[in-house]
């Protein structure tokens, strides 16, 4: 089972159409998945919302959070997940196709893979109506250092090996 995690603070607005858009995409890759919603003090409705979409949607879950503390609720939600791996993202974005490119790597050993909109070549093209960010991405994993490989456009994936 995977676990994705993601942290919401005053996201009424967005919160549903945006759970409900990401199960469906997961669905239809036929995932077995939990969807963690780790709201942190938000003052909007958010919590109403995340109550009727966990009573209502396989899958979905929430944790709350009395204060606004973004680092708290992401540790909480990954520290409350029950998948064997587990993928952090933001309400906003819900990009499974990178998802879809970043699984590869953990089974190939990484112990990380990290969606960067600084990283070079990246493009986080988010504005009301943009549709999300643009992404390229690139695989960093080399025993005697980091190196970079051509990767898929429209996603950043960044890998590193475990120690040995």
């Amino acid at each position: 089972m995977i676990s994705i995690v993601i942290p919401v603070y005053n996201e009424a607005r967005i919160v549903r159409e945006a759970a409900v858009e990401l199960c469906r995409k997961l669905d239809e890759l036929g995932w077995r998945y939990e969807l963690i919603l780790a709201e942190n003090g938000s003052r909007d409705g958010t919590l109403r919302i995340l109550e009727e979409l966990a009573a209502g949607v396989p899958g979905v879950r929430w944790l709350h959070e009395e204060e606004p503390n973004y680092g708290r609720a992401l540790k909480r939600g990954i520290l409350e997940a029950r998948g064997k791996i587990v993928i952090c993202d933001e309400i906003d974005l819900c990009d499974t196709e990178f998802y879809q490119r970043a699984l590869p790597l953990l089974e190939q050993g990484a112990d990380l893979v990290v969606g960067s909109k600084a990283m070079k070549g990246a493009n986080d093209a988010r504005r009301p109506g943009s549709g999300g960010p643009i992404r390229t991405a690139s695989r960093h994993s080399s025993a005697s250092g980091w190196s970079t490989s051509p990767a898929p456009a429209s996603s950043t994936a960044t890998s590193s090996p475990a120690s040995s």
